[in-house]
Parts: C-alpha cells; sequence; structure tokens
C-alpha cells in the first residue's frame, strides 16, 4: 500500500503547480499578444487586396479573400478571448 503524502509534501507539490500555472499563464499571454500583429498584417493586405483589385477579381478570388479575411477575424478573436481569460488570473489582477 502507498503511504500518504505529509502535509508539507503537499504544500510542496501546491506550490509547484501555482508556480507553472503561472508560467503557463505568461506564455499564452505572451505568445497571444506576439500573434496579434501579424495576424493583422494578414488581414490588412488582404483587405488592401480585395479595395485595390475588387474591379479585376472574379468571384472565385473575391470568395478566396473574404474567407481568408473571416478566418483571420476568428482567429483575432480566440486570441482577444484567450487574453481576456488569462489577464484576470495573472497575478498582478489579484487582490
Amino acid at each position: 500500500m502507498p503511504r500518504k503524502p505529509t502535509y508539507e509534501e503537499l504544500e510542496q507539490r501546491v506550490k509547484e503547480l501555482e508556480q507553472s500555472n503561472q508560467e503557463l499563464r505568461r506564455f499564452a499571454c505572451s505568445s497571444s499578444q506576439e500573434l496579434q500583429e501579424p495576424l493583422d498584417i494578414v488581414t490588412r493586405y488582404l483587405q488592401f487586396v480585395e479595395a485595390r483589385y475588387k474591379d479585376r477579381l472574379g468571384p472565385d478570388n473575391k470568395e478566396f479573400i473574404t474567407s481568408a479575411v473571416d478566418g483571420a477575424n476568428r482567429i483575432q478573436t480566440l486570441i482577444t478571448d484567450q487574453l481576456a481569460y488569462f489577464r484576470p488570473l495573472a497575478p498582478q489582477h489579484r487582490q
């Protein structure tokens, strides 16, 4: 029969898990923020191409650009939601 961990061992494990969670939060926030800039550039470029060449684009090309912009907007929403979820969990936002 395995022995039960002591209170001190459990306390140490809780501290380790809190530290690990803090590192994961920092990574999630940092990576989300880093992804926003290139995503914005891609979205703006596609919108620019669509606006500049809209008279020359066929229906298939317009649909492709629209789908790409919609996909980029969905990714932006995911990034924004991820940041909104993790920011309140960061230590500077706790009381």
